[in-house]
């Protein structure tokens, strides 16, 4: 029997207004939950040449490092 867990990383990122964006990122499934301002929401990883991508129909969040910005309905609203 094969007992299988995913890589899942839990970490949390603040921008320079105070403003904290909660990450769970699931490697095993290619996603990211977040969760920014009480809004949770899980985003699927996209292809990118170098830094992490995830998107949904609402959010984008990109990023390299620990550098990253995420809009919303195509407007910025977390970059750190």
């Amino acid at each position: 029997m094969e007992i299988r867990t995913d890589d899942i990383i839990e970490t949390e990122a603040t921008d320079a207004n105070g403003k904290i964006l909660y990450l769970i990122f699931n490697n095993t499934k290619g996603n990211v939950t977040i969760d920014f301002e009480g809004d949770i929401a899980v985003l699927k990883s996209e292809r990118t040449g170098s830094g992490f991508w995830y998107k949904n129909k609402t959010y984008n969040l990109r990023g390299k490092g620990n550098h990253m910005t995420m809009k919303k309905d195509g407007v910025v609203v977390f970059e750190n």
